[in-house]
């Protein structure tokens, strides 16, 4: 059974379900036929979460790494070191994801 919602914009229709579509379940999709099936969707979700987990620890390591004597100087360059390394992190992770996504079949 399909569950079809027009938002305000009549361009855009939400639905949820099986329905006579070639649909797999959860769409999103634009005037341009632009959709996203729930593999990418759940995909999305969990790569952001993993990104934002790798940032978050990452500012937390280096920013309670600062000692005290090293002042306004020790946390600047703590922070200049978050960024890179949280840059670093997240493009690896991504890296490993997208192997991960393809062997398993969840890219198209």
């Amino acid at each position: 059974m399909a569950v079809i919602d027009k938002t305000k914009d009549e361009d855009k229709t939400l639905c949820w379900g099986r329905g006579d579509s070639d649909a797999k379940g959860f769409i999103i999709q634009d005037g341009n036929g632009v959709a996203v099936d729930i593999t990418g969707f759940i995909t999305g979700l969990v790569k952001a979460a993993v990104f934002g987990l790798l940032i978050g620890l990452t500012a937390c390591y280096l920013g309670l790494s600062v000692k005290p004597w090293q002042g306004s100087n020790g946390v600047g360059k703590a922070t200049t070191n978050t960024v890179v390394y949280s840059l670093v992190a997240v493009m690896t992770a991504d890296a490993i994801f997208t192997l991960i996504f393809y062997a398993y079949g969840l890219f198209h």
